[in-house]
């Protein structure tokens, strides 16, 4: 009949066959891998963090020269429709191709002083809109003092984020 072992007993065994396995390593071998893996995990998150900063450089200046391009845009439209507008033109015929104004349908725009009670007693033209936000820290401080209903708990999850910081030696 085989003996059931406790967990106790169970946990016991893993300790000790744990023990025996560390002591068969040779300790200098495992630093020193670990010692090469820092090092190369060291250089290939300077290279990924340098090419991370040349790409947020590059965004940056490709949003200056799509504003400036836009800008450019916008004021050749402009100047052409000004002068087709003081000429009192509705075309101009090129080599290739027409200019040509259009009419379109008038677009509304709500005025800062007309607040949504002011159309309330115009039913038909407001549609009422309730917008629902979580108060993250009241949910954070509920959370460390232990006060989260429970039905709320299941919809929240906390994370710890965890730093890693690159330090260079001195002396070596």
């Amino acid at each position: 009949m085989d003996k059931k072992l406790t967990l106790a007993e169970m946990l016991n065994q893993l300790h000790e066959a744990e023990e025996s396995l560390v002591e068969q390593q040779d300790w200098e071998e495992i630093l020193g891998s670990l010692r090469d893996k820092v090092d190369s995990i060291k250089f290939i998150r300077d290279r990924l963090q340098s090419a991370y900063d040349f790409y947020d450089r590059e965004v940056d200046r490709l949003k200056a020269k799509k504003t400036s391009i836009q800008n450019n845009l916008d004021n050749l439209l402009n100047y052409v429709n000004n002068c087709m507008k003081n000429g009192d033109f509705e075309q101009i015929p090129g080599k290739k191709w027409i200019i040509a104004t259009r009419k379109n349908p008038p677009t509304i725009e709500i005025k800062d002083d007309a607040s949504a009670d002011y159309f309330l007693n115009f039913e038909n033209f407001v549609k009422r809109q309730i917008i629902y936000t979580w108060k993250k820290n009241e949910i954070k401080e509920a959370l460390a003092e232990g006060e989260l209903p429970v039905e709320l708990e299941k919809l929240v999850s906390k994370t710890q984020n965890t730093r890693i910081v690159f330090q260079e030696k001195i002396g070596e």
